[in-house]
């Protein structure tokens, strides 16, 4: 009798989630392009019509559905996925489960918070306002309550001195946006951001500059 070997299929890997890292530049917010380009135009083109980004709209109220169907429009911008003149194309940073040793920059690495982040000199484009805004999968936060308070960010070329700023009481930051597009991982993210040091007048002084940004306090 011939025997046949079975084969053993190897399952999957799980995707690997990461932090979301959005900058939407003033530069690129003036309507005069097309949407593919600017932002403006391209969220005047939301069938929602309540939150056009923070240039135009500020802090958005994601517990209004609308609002967050605005957000969950803006996030999928093209400008977002390729870059732009005036801003950098959304990074992708890995989010730590565990604690244990130091990242590249030599900060250590902690639990849930997000790992040191360099974005280059010469990124954005000078006189413009950047909001920076960071979107971690729920998931990478323990599927908990857990929150960052705190963003971590550094505009004078210091990756070691990231200082921790307040990410607001903002009731974004405890909202569930559950995202189900098709440019990103679908999951469920947590929102953080501010509208004071999280959001960079650029000097022509920054332009010589590394920024760096690091995962804050968890609450």
């Amino acid at each position: 009798m011939t025997m046949t070997p079975s084969i053993t299929q190897s399952a999957e890997p799980e995707p690997t989630l990461s932090m979301l890292l959005f900058a939407e530049s003033s530069g690129d917010a003036l309507f005069t392009g097309p949407a593919s380009t600017d932002i403006a135009t391209y969220m005047a083109g939301s069938p929602n019509g309540q939150w056009f980004g923070w240039t135009f709209g500020g802090e958005p109220d994601l517990t209004n559905a609308n609002v967050l169907a605005d957000f969950l429009y803006w996030m999928d911008w093209p400008g977002f996925q390729t870059g732009t003149a005036n801003s950098i194309a959304t990074l992708s940073v890995n989010v730590p489960q565990t604690a244990g040793g130091t990242d590249t920059y030599g900060n250590n690495i902690e639990q849930y918070k997000f790992v040191t982040t360099e974005i280059p000199a010469g990124s954005f484009t000078v006189g413009d306002n950047v909001q920076f805004v960071f979107i971690v999968p729920h998931s990478l936060l323990s599927n908990s309550t857990k929150i960052y308070s705190t963003i971590g960010y550094n505009y004078t070329n210091t990756p070691s001195d990231a200082v921790s700023d307040t990410t607001g009481t903002s009731s974004y930051r405890v909202t569930d946006v559950n995202y189900t597009g098709s440019v990103w991982d679908n999951t469920t993210y947590r929102v953080f951001t501010n509208a004071g040091t999280l959001n960079r007048n650029i000097s022509i002084g920054d332009n010589t500059n590394n920024f760096y940004f690091r995962g804050g306090d968890v609450i």
